[in-house]
């Protein structure tokens, strides 16, 4: 996702929710996401490209799915 995009995309609605963007920022005290592990570490996932129709609705049974799957 280039920078006007995720503009558009995920700081103007963010901005509109009343939530001050601070890009590329980490809080203080917290830790900043890494990829960190191996394909032996992963039993199941999913993921999406950010144009894919309906992704929201996509995630959402992926993420049930994959909840409901493990017992959780």
């Amino acid at each position: 996702m280039g920078t006007k995009e995720r503009e558009r995309k995920v700081h103007q609605p963010l901005r509109r929710a009343g939530l001050e963007v601070i890009p590329n920022a980490v809080p203080e005290g917290m830790m900043p996401s890494v990829l960190g592990w191996g394909a032996e570490d992963v039993i199941d996932g999913f993921s999406h490209r950010y144009d894919t129709p309906h992704l929201v609705e996509r995630l959402n049974a992926d993420w049930y799915g994959l909840t409901d799957s493990s017992g959780r």
